[in-house]
């Protein structure tokens, strides 16, 4: 069980780093793309696409991440009526259906990914494969995460506001 919460901190940490820098790279894309065109009446042909991607794979992430965190929107006050057992059921059924979801992300994103892999993006160059990949990279981790929340007891969050 020690090895999985360390696994599961592992990725939740890695993750977080990854969506950081995303976040950093985009706002210096943005701000040179704005200082360019601002100072100089030039706008990088790179520098909007690239700026979709990052932000794609962000949202992505974050879908993820939300499954981990449970910030979905749910209808709890719905749920909350029905007895303790139903409401287990229901969270259950909940987790089946996010693996199922993360299965067809995996499946179908990966499909897709495979088919835009020669085809390039105009300003960057770049296949759009790279934009796809977030598709099962977000169904992956929404597995991963669906996982560890299924497995590993339920804390309350406060080691992990000092590692962030």
């Amino acid at each position: 069980m020690k090895i999985l919460m360390k696994m599961e901190k592992w990725i939740h940490h890695l993750v977080h780093r990854f969506i950081q820098v995303l976040l950093v790279l985009t706002v210096l894309i943005v701000l040179v793309q704005v200082g360019l065109r601002y100072f100089f009446s030039y706008t990088p042909s790179w520098s909007e696409e690239l700026t979709l991607v990052l932000l794609i794979w962000i949202s992505f992430i974050g879908i993820a991440v939300g499954f981990r965190e449970n910030l979905h929107i749910a209808v709890e006050f719905v749920v909350n009526r029905f007895p303790e057992g139903v409401r287990n059921g229901l969270e259950w059924l909940t987790r089946l259906l996010v693996l199922v979801l993360g299965c067809l992300f995996i499946y179908f994103g990966g499909q897709f990914t495979i088919m835009m892999s020669n085809t390039a993006m105009p300003g960057t160059q770049l296949p759009l494969a790279v934009m796809y990949f977030c598709i099962p990279t977000c169904g992956l981790l929404m597995i991963l995460y669906t996982f560890f929340n299924a497995i590993l007891p339920k804390s309350d969050g406060a080691e992990e506001e000092g590692d962030e």
